[in-house]
């Protein structure tokens, strides 16, 4: 237990797409903090009450009441909540705003920084100061990366313009800095994150583990579903494009039934699982986001699925 209470001490999650319910997020924190977990480093993106521009905010997002509720949980649980800004201070949530979304490429762009860099830094530090009036005073804020720009000559300019100056406002305000690289934005629910840090012991033997096993078991059951459902309709486009080439392609294509059954199953087994996730995933967060997390996955397959399935028919 010590073992997993050490790789636990720190946490990060990400909210971005699929923000957990309220409720759900307070009865995970003190089950974290049996684990050992003392530091939840929280991507907010579009699940954050931003006061900057009401277009940031996501389904499912927080108001500042719940926030402030989830940080009195965490609290009592003696868990901190650290948070991490994407793009060093300009989050995702602020392309969902097209008057923002070019601020993020001043790191990528001289023409780009030198236009914008002092506009950029002043939305990050609006970023900071909604942060900072709904959540208290945090010790830090770790700020992750932007993809390193190939010309070093533009990467020192995005420091000396950008950055360094972000730096500078944090430290004025006593907030330490966390530089981090990176990373890819992942959309899943908490639940799978955190599976993936426990051991196989804490899986089975933990409150924690059996809290979120079975919305993990159940993601991942979706994650083979999308990825055979993907191989079959590949598998389909090459089988029709070969048949609409050749008339022996064709005879053979309409005689193999195997091919043909697996497309005329994807549709019925998306609605069964979308059911099945439902009762599963349902009750850890709010209806649309987990409407939209269901759609992403499963209606691009839906639709190709009948498209497919009017070819098919039309080859016999």
């Amino acid at each position: 237990m010590e073992h997993a209470s050490e790789r636990l001490h720190t946490l990060h999650l990400s909210f971005r797409t699929v923000p957990p319910g309220v409720d759900r997020l307070c009865r995970l924190l003190p089950l974290l903090a049996e684990q050992g977990v003392t530091e939840v480093v929280v991507d907010w993106e579009e699940s954050f009450p931003w006061s900057i521009d009401c277009r940031m905010l996501g389904p499912g997002a927080f108001n500042e009441q719940e926030i402030m509720g989830i940080c009195a949980v965490a609290e009592r649980a003696a868990v901190q909540l650290i948070p991490r800004l994407t793009r060093h201070g300009l989050p995702l949530a602020l392309n969902r705003v097209a008057g923002f979304a070019h601020l993020a490429r001043i790191a990528d762009d001289r023409a780009q920084l030198e236009a914008y860099a002092a506009a950029a830094l002043r939305m990050a530090e609006r970023v900071i100061d909604d942060l900072l009036e709904v959540l208290g005073g945090v010790p830090r804020i770790e700020l992750g990366g932007v993809t390193t720009p190939q010309d070093d000559e533009l990467e020192r300019a995005y420091r000396q313009h950008y950055l360094a100056p972000l730096e500078a406002v944090l430290r004025s305000r006593g907030i330490g800095i966390r530089l981090q690289p990176a990373l890819q934005a992942i959309a899943e629910p908490i639940e799978c994150t955190i599976a993936r840090a426990l051991s196989p012991e804490l899986k089975s033997d933990s409150a924690l583990g059996r809290a979120v096993m079975p919305a993990a078991e159940a993601v991942a059951r979706l994650d083979r579903f999308v990825e055979q459902a993907w191989a079959t309709l590949r598998a389909a486009a090459a089988a029709l494009h070969a048949a609409a080439r050749h008339a022996g392609n064709r005879a053979e294509f309409v005689a193999d039934g195997s091919l043909q059954g697996e497309l005329s199953r994807l549709t019925p087994d998306c609605e069964s699982l979308r059911a099945e996730l439902a009762g599963i995933l349902g009750p850890l967060m709010e209806p649309e986001v987990l409407g939209g997390y269901l759609a992403r996955h499963l209606a691009p397959i839906e639709e190709l699925a009948a498209t497919t399935a009017v070819r098919v028919r039309a080859l016999r």
